[in-house]
């Protein structure tokens, strides 16, 4: 299938979160468990809920790219303006194409663009893999809590 990379829309907000626990919920189960799964995403807010528009606040306060198939957003990457990956999320049936790289490309070439040198992230199991491919530095794992639950993460760099 077609895909295509804009940039972040604000109505784009609850799609996005959408995406967000989607990818969480149904995408991470062969590294993170239910229950892991769970803490990570606990619950999808309601679209028009103050959660759901401090979501969209976040995400609008980033450079963010946002993957398409026809009219539909698929996935998602977002930057901080200080050269951190914040928010990398594909639905899982787009999972494994292309979609995490076209969108990786744009955020790369936009830090390029805006003079960044350095590019960070706390990576996922999947997200982790992915930026190996790419170059990326870290493998000291670290583990957080959320919601009682521990998570493992790997905050990673890439020099560019």
């Amino acid at each position: 299938m077609n895909v295509s990379v804009r940039p972040f829309q604000p109505a784009d907000g609850p799609e996005l979160l959408d995406i967000y626990f989607d990818a969480v919920r149904n995408g991470t189960h062969r590294h993170y468990s239910a229950e892991q799964a769970a803490a990570w995403a606990p619950d999808l807010p309601p679209r028009d809920s103050d959660e759901t528009r401090a979501w969209t606040r976040r995400i609008a306060a980033t450079t963010c790219f946002v993957a398409t198939s026809g009219p539909d957003p698929v996935g998602f990457m977002s930057l901080t303006n200080d050269g951190h990956i914040d928010l990398a999320f594909v639905r899982p049936r787009w999972m494994g194409g292309d979609v995490a790289a076209h969108l990786y490309d744009h955020l790369l070439e936009r830090a390029r663009a805006t003079g960044l040198t350095r590019l960070s992230c706390d990576a996922s199991h999947l997200f982790r893999r992915f930026l190996l491919r790419r170059g990326w530095q870290g493998d000291q794992p670290e583990h957080i809590q959320r919601q009682g639950v521990t998570l493992t993460r790997w905050p990673m760099f890439l020099n560019i």
